[in-house]
């Protein structure tokens, strides 16, 4: 089974839409196959200097290379995950990071830390969906032609854009963090959606700032949170969840007889 993007490109290059992809390389073209990326590290010892990972995946329904600005009809979803960490004493540190394309676009990351001196930690996760929307008919001079009239190869797509941002850190000694984010994007008929949750506590101070924005033309919401804790010692934790507004409003158009 597809996921969105493949079968909206599908679409696209079947109505003879002018803003073909160039650059398939950039793409994810589901399959039996699916593109993957998987990175586990572990690590323990008496004494730690720092280190930090990152992970990015950008997908899109049309010419990755020419974004922004959207093309009629085009849809870029991006992800990111990344943490940072420095200490002078010893302590353990595992993370794991995965990101693949089959049926759906999905990302995994879980990290756990214990440090036994002083140190820092901080960690961010990031959603972004755009839609420029596709008119009745689909895109293109060739879409409006008498031949294409009453063509419903490509439905009518509403415009949305959507975000979601999580921030934590923590600072002190005798340091201790776990968490867990996941993301599932490119249903046909579901919005995509985001998870994510924490836990951390020591001597010493914790945040956390977590915040979206959706958009359509006709509706849009937002939210933030931001806290900070500290203390000897101290504790932090949260639980989020996100759903774009991609597949949310794209309810089909009933006409009257």
């Amino acid at each position: 089974m597809a996921n969105r993007f493949t079968v909206r490109r599908k679409q696209a290059v079947a109505a003879g839409c002018v803003f073909c992809c160039i650059a398939a390389g950039l793409l994810l073209t589901g399959g039996v196959q699916a593109a993957m990326i998987a990175a586990q590290v572990q690590a323990t010892g008496t004494q730690f200097m720092g280190g930090d990972s990152s992970l990015f995946w950008q997908v899109s329904s049309s010419n990755n290379t020419a974004f922004p600005p959207l093309a009629c009809g085009q849809e870029v979803v991006m992800g990111s995950a990344v943490d940072s960490f420095l200490t002078g004493r010893g302590g353990s540190y595992q993370s794991a990071m995965g990101v693949s394309n089959s049926d759906l676009i999905q990302m995994q990351i879980q990290r756990d830390l214990a440090f036994s001196g002083s140190g820092v930690y901080a960690e961010s996760l990031l959603y972004e969906g755009y839609d420029a929307g596709t008119p009745e008919g689909g895109c293109g001079v060739e879409s409006f032609g008498p031949q294409n009239v009453g063509n419903e190869t490509i439905p009518a797509v509403d415009p949305y854009c959507s975000t979601f941002l999580v921030n934590t850190g923590i600072m002190g000694s005798g340091l201790k963090y776990q968490s867990l984010g996941l993301s599932e994007v490119g249903d046909l008929t579901l919005p995509d959606s985001v998870g994510f949750q924490f836990t951390g506590s020591g001597n010493g101070m914790g945040s956390i700032y977590a915040g979206s924005m959706s958009m359509t033309p006709v509706y849009s919401n937002q939210f933030s949170e931001k806290v900070i804790a500290g203390g000897k010692p101290f504790t932090i934790g949260g639980k989020f969840k996100f759903t774009s507004f991609a597949k949310t409003f794209d309810a089909p158009i009933e006409e009257e007889a």
